[in-house]
């Protein structure tokens, strides 16, 4: 009977804002007071320094002693969730990184009292307010180049939800990658042209992990193969290659691995790459450039079996597999 009256008690005291500061006590901002709600909800003991009836309180909870309370804390985690203010103001790199975190607690502590639907919903509205032109583009004006961009563009695509709030990082980052000074910036020799390539195909692969729009994905992907073949083109990346003092084996086993490591990026530059591979194979002292007399024989061994295994890993075409074929068998 007492338990049922403290219940209602404590649910009408979460429901008032001041009432909560009073409970949890002085936090930093409200990210680190989410964090303390969001362990007094799941029960846990893991929120650092806090009164002992707030450890009782998380162990009425998680036995459902008190689900009224529960229900209550709820709505309000929820409600500070879909509100204006910002988790870490002073941080965009921690206001993800409590975005992330927040979010995959209260997914794992879905219950009768709080959905998945409902945490989702509260994620989505604060992903669209995080990514409006008022808060992204002043962010956006601090970081130096092209490159810091679009890095920080999709960092902040992976960790954020709703499809509104991905469209509009996906709006911000293609007009990125048709600005003249993305491509100018990419084309400059701040780096070797490989680290440069290798650059854009890292940001190809965060793309793939953002969980845009597939046709969205596709288009992001394909604007970095363009700009990735202007810096190749620009830096005469083939040319050299085929002018490097090694053998027809060498060439085409470092280019493999290129590929197989996925340092060249996808499109027009790995297209060229399997090209150039095949131009190779078809020579007629590619097979003696591999399987050279001066090298041991089991050196000679390990070097046919890796051209086997780099060129099913890289997904060659049925010309290169056919040309592949009759040097690996006469290796």
């Amino acid at each position: 009977i007492s338990l049922e009256a403290v219940d209602a008690f404590i649910a009408e005291l979460i429901k008032s804002p001041a009432s909560v500061a009073d409970l949890i006590g002085p936090h930093k901002d409200l990210g680190e007071a989410l964090y303390t709600l969001a362990s007094l909800f799941l029960g846990k003991e893991d929120a650092g320094a806090r009164a002992k009836i707030l450890d009782k309180l998380a162990d009425a909870m998680s036995r459902g002693l008190v689900p009224k309370a529960r229900s209550a804390l709820a709505e309000r985690i929820l409600s500070e969730i879909r509100g204006g203010q910002r988790f870490h103001p002073e941080s965009f790199e921690r206001e993800l990184e409590t975005m992330r975190k927040l979010a995959q607690q209260l997914v794992l502590g879905a219950c009768q009292h709080l959905s998945i639907d409902q945490v989702t919903d509260a994620f989505a509205a604060r992903s669209k307010r995080l990514v409006s032109q008022s808060e992204l583009e002043p962010f956006l004006e601090t970081l130096t180049t092209p490159h810091e961009r679009l890095n920080w563009l999709l960092r902040i695509a992976e960790n954020i939800v709703g499809v509104s709030a991905k469209r509009s990082v996906a709006g911000y980052v293609r007009a990125q990658l048709i600005s003249p000074r993305t491509e100018g910036y990419y084309s400059s020799e701040w780096a070797p042209p490989l680290a440069r390539l290798r650059a854009i195909a890292e940001l190809q692969a965060a793309v793939r992990k953002c969980h845009f729009d597939r046709g969205e994905e596709s288009n992001l992907v394909e604007a970095l193969s363009i700009v990735a073949a202007h810096v190749a083109d620009r830096a005469q990346f083939f040319k050299h290659l085929a002018e490097r003092d090694t053998g027809p084996a060498d060439k085409a086993l470092g280019v493999l691995r290129l590929l197989e490591k996925g340092i060249l990026p996808a499109g027009e530059c790995d297209e060229r790459a399997k090209i150039f591979v095949l131009s190779l194979l078809k020579r007629a002292d590619f097979i003696g450039s591999l399987m050279s007399e001066g090298r041991p024989p089991a050196e000679r061994q390990a070097r046919a079996e890796e051209l086997s295994m780099l060129l099913k890993k890289t997904g060659r075409t049925p010309e290169v597999q056919t040309a592949a074929e009759g040097q690996t068998s006469a290796a």
